[in-house]
């Protein structure tokens, strides 16, 4: 089965997701938020807007738990990728141009790209794993995509301080704003609608040439 189109075009596909996931930091930016939000010029206590970010988190995933059967996967993804690239762009200007507004500004835009990282690039790869596998295969492809995801994530992690050392927080954002920009036409173009199919409609959607 795994020179079955059926294997390894979704494979293809969820592998290239997770890399717009990983490489768009919406798990750098959770883990060095302290560094980032004073890197940012935000004034608020760093630990607090900490708790900030995370209760953004929490309502993302509340909303889009909500709305994930109602809007499928392709849109919510298209939304909060846009919504992050928006963010990171504006999260640079401010940085570019510091001053009492943009500090405020700025901390409202990492508040944004969570919550739309968490409707988008965050959960919904990973409620596809269940959907986009063939069930013989799905043990065996979920576990495969998944353990790229974390080396990607421990990489990602581990080489943020090295590369604001070397480029700066400013072009970071550039960088994976960008990445997210990339990641939503690859989602437009590439990745398929699972939402109110069956698996033998899913299925099909990779046997046909």
């Amino acid at each position: 089965m795994i020179k079955q189109p059926i294997f390894y075009r979704p494979l293809t596909i969820m592998m290239c997701f997770f890399t717009f996931q990983q490489l768009s930091g919406v798990f750098v930016l959770v883990v060095y938020s302290v560094k980032f939000s004073v890197a940012a010029g935000i004034t608020v206590d760093p630990f607090l807007f900490t708790v900030i970010l995370g209760v953004s988190r929490v309502m993302g995933t509340i909303v889009i738990g909500a709305l994930l059967d109602v809007l499928g996967r392709r849109l919510p993804t298209i939304i909060g990728g846009l919504g992050m690239g928006v963010s990171l762009f504006g999260i640079v200007i401010c940085m570019w141009n510091p001053c009492s507004m943009t500090k405020w500004i700025a901390a409202f835009l990492i508040f944004f790209y969570v919550f739309a990282s968490t409707i988008s690039f965050l959960v919904i790869p990973f409620a596809m794993i269940a959907e986009i596998y063939p069930q013989k295969m799905r043990g065996f492809a979920s576990g495969i995509t998944v353990s790229y995801a974390y080396i990607l994530c421990f990489l990602s992690i581990k080489l943020y301080p090295t590369l604001v050392s070397i480029i700066g927080s400013d072009y970071i954002c550039l960088m994976y704003g960008s990445i997210a920009f990339l990641g939503v036409i690859f989602v437009y173009n590439f990745l398929p609608e699972t939402s109110k199919k069956t698996l033998q409609e899913i299925e099909e959607l990779f046997t046909k040439k």
